[in-house]
């Protein structure tokens, strides 16, 4: 366990359960030159950054902390 490891849990469940469910909606906002709902961007781009600081506290921290070692 670290610090922040339920933080990244929670922002990739929700991203997940909030593209899921803005996929049902029919009001979308969508962007311009992609046709893509932008709240379904913003659901991806926080699933990411959840994933982004999981391996980067699992990983790249761990074989940090064994060099210092």
């Amino acid at each position: 366990k670290y610090e922040g490891e339920l933080l990244s849990i929670y922002m990739i469940g929700y991203g997940i359960g909030r593209f899921l469910i803005e996929s049902l909606r029919t009001d979308q906002l969508l962007l311009p030159v992609v046709n893509f709902p932008a709240s379904q961007l913003v659901s991806i781009i926080i699933i990411i950054a959840g994933i982004g600081f999981e391996v980067y506290e699992r990983l790249i921290k761990k074989v940090g902390n064994k060099e210092e070692a």
